[in-house]
Protein backbone atom coordinates (compact mmCIF):
# COMPACT_ATOMS: atom_id res chain seq x y z
CA UNK A 1 0.00 0.00 0.00
CA UNK A 2 0.94 3.66 -0.80
CA UNK A 3 2.31 6.63 1.55
CA UNK A 4 -1.17 8.40 2.75
CA UNK A 5 -0.77 11.94 3.46
CA UNK A 6 -3.23 13.45 5.20
CA UNK A 7 -3.37 17.84 6.45
CA UNK A 8 -5.50 20.27 8.31
CA UNK A 9 -4.20 23.82 7.25
CA UNK A 10 -6.41 25.61 9.13
CA UNK A 11 -9.62 24.84 11.51
CA UNK A 12 -12.85 27.19 12.03
CA UNK A 13 -14.87 26.36 15.16
CA UNK A 14 -13.00 23.31 15.19
CA UNK A 15 -13.82 22.14 10.90
CA UNK A 16 -12.02 21.46 8.33
CA UNK A 17 -13.11 20.51 4.59
CA UNK A 18 -11.98 19.04 1.88
CA UNK A 19 -11.14 16.28 -0.78
CA UNK A 20 -9.10 13.36 -0.78
CA UNK A 21 -6.96 12.07 -4.01
CA UNK A 22 -6.03 8.40 -5.36
CA UNK A 23 -3.01 9.07 -7.44
CA UNK A 24 0.22 8.31 -8.41
CA UNK A 25 3.75 9.96 -7.19
CA UNK A 26 1.18 12.20 -4.55
CA UNK A 27 4.05 13.63 -2.45
CA UNK A 28 3.31 16.03 1.14
CA UNK A 29 4.45 18.71 -0.29
CA UNK A 30 1.15 19.10 -2.94
CA UNK A 31 -1.72 17.63 0.40
CA UNK A 32 -0.17 21.02 2.12
CA UNK A 33 -0.10 22.84 -1.59
CA UNK A 34 -3.47 21.69 -1.73
CA UNK A 35 -4.46 22.11 1.82
CA UNK A 36 -3.77 25.61 1.80
CA UNK A 37 -5.50 26.19 -1.21
CA UNK A 38 -8.80 24.84 0.57
CA UNK A 39 -8.28 27.33 3.32
CA UNK A 40 -8.27 30.31 1.27
CA UNK A 41 -11.39 29.23 -1.05
CA UNK A 42 -13.48 28.74 2.12
CA UNK A 43 -12.12 32.26 3.19
CA UNK A 44 -13.37 33.69 -0.12
CA UNK A 45 -16.57 31.92 -0.40
CA UNK A 46 -17.31 33.30 3.54
CA UNK A 47 -17.89 29.26 4.67
CA UNK A 48 -17.02 28.86 8.31
CA UNK A 49 -14.41 25.72 7.82
CA UNK A 50 -11.16 25.76 7.44
CA UNK A 51 -9.04 23.58 4.91
CA UNK A 52 -7.64 20.28 4.52
CA UNK A 53 -6.22 17.41 2.39
CA UNK A 54 -5.32 14.10 2.00
CA UNK A 55 -4.53 11.30 -0.53
CA UNK A 56 -2.65 8.01 -0.97
CA UNK A 57 -0.26 7.99 -3.36
CA UNK A 58 -0.66 4.66 -5.47
CA UNK A 59 1.61 2.67 -8.29
CA UNK A 60 -0.98 1.58 -10.94
CA UNK A 61 -4.14 0.22 -10.29
CA UNK A 62 -3.63 -3.32 -8.96
CA UNK A 63 -4.43 -3.21 -5.39
CA UNK A 64 -8.00 -4.01 -3.29
CA UNK A 65 -9.94 -1.01 -2.80
CA UNK A 66 -11.31 -1.92 0.45
CA UNK A 67 -8.30 -2.60 2.45
CA UNK A 68 -6.70 0.99 1.03
CA UNK A 69 -9.88 2.38 2.46
CA UNK A 70 -9.39 0.59 5.59
CA UNK A 71 -5.44 1.98 5.22
CA UNK A 72 -6.91 5.29 5.29
CA UNK A 73 -9.30 5.23 7.78
CA UNK A 74 -6.44 4.44 10.42
CA UNK A 75 -4.93 8.31 9.29
CA UNK A 76 -8.25 10.21 8.91
CA UNK A 77 -10.74 8.30 10.86
CA UNK A 78 -10.31 9.70 14.10
CA UNK A 79 -10.75 13.57 12.55
CA UNK A 80 -14.27 12.22 10.46
CA UNK A 81 -15.69 10.53 13.49
CA UNK A 82 -15.17 13.36 15.55
CA UNK A 83 -16.45 16.08 12.97
CA UNK A 84 -12.68 17.38 12.79
CA UNK A 85 -12.45 16.81 9.13
CA UNK A 86 -15.35 16.44 6.53
CA UNK A 87 -14.06 14.76 3.42
CA UNK A 88 -14.81 15.78 -0.24
CA UNK A 89 -14.51 14.06 -3.36
CA UNK A 90 -11.15 14.39 -5.89
CA UNK A 91 -9.11 12.49 -8.39
CA UNK A 92 -9.51 8.82 -8.37
CA UNK A 93 -11.62 8.91 -5.20
CA UNK A 94 -15.71 8.82 -5.60
CA UNK A 95 -18.62 9.90 -3.46
CA UNK A 96 -18.68 6.21 -2.61
CA UNK A 97 -15.11 5.74 -1.21
CA UNK A 98 -15.93 8.58 1.17
CA UNK A 99 -19.48 6.99 2.32
CA UNK A 100 -16.78 3.69 2.74
CA UNK A 101 -14.14 5.98 4.63
CA UNK A 102 -16.99 7.44 6.92
CA UNK A 103 -18.07 3.62 8.08
CA UNK A 104 -14.66 2.06 8.37
CA UNK A 105 -14.20 5.07 10.96
CA UNK A 106 -16.91 4.68 12.57
CA UNK A 107 -18.83 7.62 11.52
CA UNK A 108 -22.63 7.67 10.95
CA UNK A 109 -22.11 10.34 8.14
CA UNK A 110 -21.96 10.19 4.43
CA UNK A 111 -21.24 12.70 2.00
CA UNK A 112 -23.69 14.95 1.24
CA UNK A 113 -25.54 15.35 -2.21
CA UNK A 114 -27.19 17.72 -3.86
CA UNK A 115 -29.78 18.17 -6.37
CA UNK A 116 -26.88 19.59 -8.58
CA UNK A 117 -23.39 17.67 -9.28
CA UNK A 118 -20.37 18.69 -8.61
CA UNK A 119 -19.86 18.68 -11.86
CA UNK A 120 -22.54 21.48 -12.53
CA UNK A 121 -21.56 23.36 -9.28
CA UNK A 122 -17.72 23.17 -10.98
CA UNK A 123 -19.02 24.30 -14.47
CA UNK A 124 -21.08 26.76 -13.20
CA UNK A 125 -18.26 28.63 -11.65
CA UNK A 126 -16.08 28.47 -14.79
CA UNK A 127 -18.99 29.99 -16.64
CA UNK A 128 -19.50 32.84 -14.40
CA UNK A 129 -16.13 33.59 -14.32
CA UNK A 130 -15.60 34.16 -17.61
CA UNK A 131 -18.77 35.61 -18.38
CA UNK A 132 -17.69 38.17 -15.70
CA UNK A 133 -14.57 38.80 -17.91
CA UNK A 134 -16.76 39.52 -20.54
CA UNK A 135 -19.37 41.78 -19.45
CA UNK A 136 -16.87 43.90 -17.43
CA UNK A 137 -14.42 44.10 -20.24
CA UNK A 138 -11.41 42.56 -18.72
CA UNK A 139 -11.13 40.47 -21.73
CA UNK A 140 -13.64 40.62 -25.01
CA UNK A 141 -13.78 37.22 -26.06
CA UNK A 142 -13.49 37.11 -30.43
CA UNK A 143 -14.49 33.51 -30.51
CA UNK A 144 -14.68 32.00 -27.45
CA UNK A 145 -12.80 29.16 -28.22
CA UNK A 146 -11.62 27.05 -25.23
CA UNK A 147 -8.79 24.39 -24.50
CA UNK A 148 -9.90 22.16 -21.72
CA UNK A 149 -7.79 19.99 -19.63
CA UNK A 150 -9.22 16.90 -18.75
CA UNK A 151 -12.44 14.99 -19.64
CA UNK A 152 -13.91 13.53 -16.30
CA UNK A 153 -16.82 14.10 -14.48
CA UNK A 154 -15.97 17.70 -13.85
CA UNK A 155 -14.52 18.31 -17.56
CA UNK A 156 -17.14 17.00 -19.33
CA UNK A 157 -19.95 18.90 -17.34
CA UNK A 158 -17.60 21.92 -17.98
CA UNK A 159 -17.43 21.38 -21.48
CA UNK A 160 -21.30 20.73 -22.49
CA UNK A 161 -22.43 23.88 -19.82
CA UNK A 162 -20.12 26.33 -21.93
CA UNK A 163 -20.54 24.99 -25.53
CA UNK A 164 -24.37 25.46 -24.48
CA UNK A 165 -23.48 28.99 -23.66
CA UNK A 166 -22.20 29.94 -27.59
CA UNK A 167 -18.13 28.77 -26.09
CA UNK A 168 -16.57 26.83 -28.97
CA UNK A 169 -14.50 23.76 -27.23
CA UNK A 170 -11.50 23.28 -29.93
CA UNK A 171 -9.29 20.72 -27.85
CA UNK A 172 -9.27 18.49 -24.56
CA UNK A 173 -6.48 16.31 -22.91
CA UNK A 174 -6.73 13.39 -20.57
CA UNK A 175 -3.58 11.75 -20.02
CA UNK A 176 -3.34 10.02 -23.50
CA UNK A 177 -2.72 13.08 -25.45
CA UNK A 178 -4.70 16.21 -26.75
CA UNK A 179 -7.92 16.18 -29.14
CA UNK A 180 -7.75 19.34 -31.39
CA UNK A 181 -9.96 20.76 -34.03
CA UNK A 182 -9.55 24.15 -34.58
CA UNK A 183 -13.66 24.20 -35.57
CA UNK A 184 -14.72 22.53 -32.70
CA UNK A 185 -15.34 19.52 -30.74
CA UNK A 186 -18.63 17.54 -30.61
CA UNK A 187 -18.73 17.57 -27.28
CA UNK A 188 -22.19 15.37 -27.49
CA UNK A 189 -20.47 12.80 -28.94
CA UNK A 190 -17.67 13.01 -26.42
CA UNK A 191 -19.86 13.15 -23.57
CA UNK A 192 -21.29 9.84 -24.92
CA UNK A 193 -17.57 8.37 -24.71
CA UNK A 194 -16.03 10.04 -21.72
CA UNK A 195 -16.21 7.12 -19.77
CA UNK A 196 -13.91 4.35 -21.99
CA UNK A 197 -10.59 4.83 -21.19
CA UNK A 198 -8.37 7.98 -22.23
CA UNK A 199 -6.51 6.39 -25.62
CA UNK A 200 -10.09 5.28 -26.73
CA UNK A 201 -12.09 8.33 -26.44
CA UNK A 202 -9.19 10.09 -28.76
CA UNK A 203 -8.87 7.39 -30.78
CA UNK A 204 -12.56 6.48 -31.07
CA UNK A 205 -13.68 10.55 -31.67
CA UNK A 206 -10.50 10.88 -34.15
CA UNK A 207 -11.41 8.06 -36.40
CA UNK A 208 -15.07 9.26 -36.81
CA UNK A 209 -13.68 13.45 -37.33
CA UNK A 210 -11.62 13.68 -40.12
CA UNK A 211 -10.61 17.44 -38.95
CA UNK A 212 -9.65 16.29 -35.56
CA UNK A 213 -6.10 15.54 -35.00
CA UNK A 214 -4.51 13.80 -31.63
CA UNK A 215 -1.79 15.59 -30.46
CA UNK A 216 1.07 14.75 -27.47
CA UNK A 217 -0.81 15.72 -24.16
CA UNK A 218 1.48 18.58 -23.71
CA UNK A 219 0.14 20.16 -26.68
CA UNK A 220 -2.79 21.29 -25.11
CA UNK A 221 -1.01 24.93 -24.04
CA UNK A 222 0.17 25.62 -26.95
CA UNK A 223 -3.28 25.25 -29.27
CA UNK A 224 -4.69 28.05 -30.96
CA UNK A 225 -7.35 28.87 -28.31
CA UNK A 226 -8.69 31.96 -26.55
CA UNK A 227 -9.16 30.50 -23.30
CA UNK A 228 -7.02 27.57 -21.53
CA UNK A 229 -9.06 25.67 -18.69
CA UNK A 230 -6.17 23.92 -16.38
CA UNK A 231 -7.77 20.87 -14.56
CA UNK A 232 -5.71 18.02 -13.91
CA UNK A 233 -2.39 18.32 -10.66
CA UNK A 234 -0.92 20.82 -8.37
CA UNK A 235 1.99 23.19 -9.49
CA UNK A 236 2.36 21.64 -13.16
CA UNK A 237 2.60 24.59 -14.99
CA UNK A 238 5.79 26.45 -13.84
CA UNK A 239 7.54 29.23 -15.75
CA UNK A 240 8.71 28.11 -18.83
CA UNK A 241 5.00 25.91 -19.31
CA UNK A 242 3.85 29.46 -18.67
CA UNK A 243 5.67 30.71 -21.52
CA UNK A 244 4.00 28.30 -23.89
CA UNK A 245 0.40 29.46 -23.38
CA UNK A 246 -1.46 31.03 -26.06
CA UNK A 247 -4.70 31.41 -24.60
CA UNK A 248 -5.48 35.07 -23.29
CA UNK A 249 -6.90 33.83 -20.33
CA UNK A 250 -6.13 30.99 -18.22
CA UNK A 251 -9.27 29.69 -16.03
CA UNK A 252 -8.78 26.73 -13.54
CA UNK A 253 -10.78 24.02 -12.77
CA UNK A 254 -8.34 22.20 -11.23
CA UNK A 255 -7.23 23.37 -8.02
CA UNK A 256 -3.05 25.29 -7.51
CA UNK A 257 -2.51 24.21 -11.38
CA UNK A 258 0.35 27.18 -11.77
CA UNK A 259 3.56 27.75 -9.59
CA UNK A 260 4.24 31.08 -8.65
CA UNK A 261 6.55 31.92 -10.66
CA UNK A 262 4.22 30.63 -13.72
CA UNK A 263 1.23 32.91 -12.50
CA UNK A 264 4.03 35.51 -12.47
CA UNK A 265 4.97 34.97 -16.29
CA UNK A 266 1.58 34.71 -17.36
CA UNK A 267 1.33 38.29 -15.64
CA UNK A 268 4.55 39.61 -17.04
CA UNK A 269 3.04 38.53 -20.66
CA UNK A 270 -0.45 40.28 -20.09
CA UNK A 271 -2.56 37.07 -20.18
CA UNK A 272 -5.18 37.53 -17.46
CA UNK A 273 -5.32 34.53 -14.62
CA UNK A 274 -7.98 33.35 -12.96
CA UNK A 275 -7.04 32.58 -9.43
CA UNK A 276 -8.03 29.46 -8.89
CA UNK A 277 -9.35 29.74 -5.29
CA UNK A 278 -12.10 31.70 -7.03
CA UNK A 279 -13.06 29.97 -10.50
CA UNK A 280 -12.88 26.34 -9.20
CA UNK A 281 -14.65 27.47 -6.00
CA UNK A 282 -18.34 26.39 -7.55
CA UNK A 283 -18.15 23.03 -6.74
CA UNK A 284 -17.22 24.18 -3.01
CA UNK A 285 -19.94 26.98 -3.08
CA UNK A 286 -22.48 24.74 -4.53
CA UNK A 287 -21.79 21.88 -1.85
CA UNK A 288 -22.08 24.11 1.23
CA UNK A 289 -25.59 26.08 -0.20
CA UNK A 290 -27.30 22.62 -1.05
CA UNK A 291 -26.15 21.64 2.60
CA UNK A 292 -28.25 24.30 3.78
CA UNK A 293 -31.12 23.74 1.52
CA UNK A 294 -31.13 25.61 -1.35
CA UNK A 295 -32.80 24.33 -4.42
CA UNK A 296 -31.09 24.38 -8.00
CA UNK A 297 -32.20 27.91 -8.99
CA UNK A 298 -30.64 29.18 -5.56
CA UNK A 299 -27.51 27.30 -5.94
CA UNK A 300 -26.59 28.97 -9.28
CA UNK A 301 -27.24 32.10 -8.47
CA UNK A 302 -25.28 31.97 -4.72
CA UNK A 303 -22.49 31.01 -7.01
CA UNK A 304 -22.41 33.18 -9.84
CA UNK A 305 -22.65 35.76 -6.49
CA UNK A 306 -20.24 34.76 -4.57
CA UNK A 307 -17.94 34.88 -7.61
CA UNK A 308 -18.53 38.02 -8.96
CA UNK A 309 -18.21 39.35 -5.48
CA UNK A 310 -14.76 38.19 -5.26
CA UNK A 311 -13.68 38.97 -9.03
CA UNK A 312 -14.79 42.46 -8.31
CA UNK A 313 -12.71 42.43 -5.50
CA UNK A 314 -9.95 41.41 -7.15
CA UNK A 315 -9.95 43.15 -9.97
CA UNK A 316 -10.81 46.53 -8.08
CA UNK A 317 -7.34 45.93 -6.24
CA UNK A 318 -4.78 44.37 -9.07
CA UNK A 319 -2.39 46.70 -9.98
CA UNK A 320 -0.79 46.89 -13.69
CA UNK A 321 1.15 43.04 -14.24
CA UNK A 322 0.39 42.20 -10.85
CA UNK A 323 -0.61 38.76 -10.06
CA UNK A 324 -4.19 37.69 -9.55
CA UNK A 325 -3.57 35.08 -7.32
CA UNK A 326 -1.62 37.35 -4.61
CA UNK A 327 -4.54 39.47 -4.28
CA UNK A 328 -6.98 36.86 -3.62
CA UNK A 329 -5.05 34.45 -1.65
CA UNK A 330 -3.56 37.78 0.98
CA UNK A 331 -7.70 38.82 0.85
CA UNK A 332 -8.68 35.38 2.00
CA UNK A 333 -5.89 34.84 4.43
CA UNK A 334 -6.88 38.45 5.64
CA UNK A 335 -10.18 36.83 6.87
CA UNK A 336 -8.83 34.02 8.36
CA UNK A 337 -6.96 36.11 10.70
CA UNK A 338 -10.25 38.29 11.43
CA UNK A 339 -12.17 35.44 12.21
CA UNK A 340 -9.66 33.31 14.22
CA UNK A 341 -10.11 36.90 16.84
CA UNK A 342 -13.94 36.61 17.21
CA UNK A 343 -14.66 33.35 16.20
CA UNK A 344 -18.24 33.26 17.22
CA UNK A 345 -18.69 37.07 15.72
CA UNK A 346 -17.16 35.71 12.93
CA UNK A 347 -19.20 32.72 12.19
CA UNK A 348 -22.28 34.81 12.50
CA UNK A 349 -20.92 37.19 9.90
CA UNK A 350 -19.86 34.56 7.74
CA UNK A 351 -23.78 32.52 8.04
CA UNK A 352 -25.51 36.32 7.55
CA UNK A 353 -25.10 36.18 3.80
CA UNK A 354 -26.25 32.84 3.18
CA UNK A 355 -29.12 32.88 5.19
CA UNK A 356 -30.56 36.61 3.79
CA UNK A 357 -30.10 34.90 -0.11
CA UNK A 358 -31.20 30.77 1.39
CA UNK A 359 -34.13 31.69 4.32
CA UNK A 360 -35.41 29.86 6.86
CA UNK A 361 -33.61 26.33 5.90
CA UNK A 362 -29.80 28.18 6.12
CA UNK A 363 -30.81 30.07 9.39
CA UNK A 364 -32.06 26.48 11.56
CA UNK A 365 -29.06 24.41 9.57
CA UNK A 366 -26.64 27.18 10.11
CA UNK A 367 -27.39 28.28 14.07
CA UNK A 368 -27.59 24.39 15.00
CA UNK A 369 -24.00 23.50 13.29
CA UNK A 370 -22.36 26.69 13.62
CA UNK A 371 -22.85 28.54 16.55
CA UNK A 372 -23.80 25.78 19.14
CA UNK A 373 -22.08 25.86 22.26
CA UNK A 374 -19.97 22.93 21.43
CA UNK A 375 -18.54 22.73 17.55
CA UNK A 376 -16.98 19.44 15.55
CA UNK A 377 -17.83 17.44 19.10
Amino acid sequence: MGQCHFVIDSMVSGRSWGGFRVVENLSLNEVKVLARTMTTKTMLAGIPMGGAKGGVSVSGTQYDRGELLRFVSKTVGPYLKRRRYFVGTDIGFTESDANCLYEYSGSKMKVFSGNMTVGETCATGIAASLEYLQSNDICRFQKRTVALEGFGRIGSSTAQLLSSRGFCIVAISNLAGTLYDRQGLDVGELVSIWTRTPQAILSTYSKNHDAAVVLPREALLSVESEILIPGARALVIDEKEAEQVKARVVCPISNAPLTLLGEEKLARRGIVSVPDIVSNSGGLIGSFAQHLGANTTQTRTVICDVITRNLDYLFANLPVKGVPKKIAAAAALERLEKIKKSERIGMLKFLSPWIRTLGLHALLYGFKEYLGLKMGG
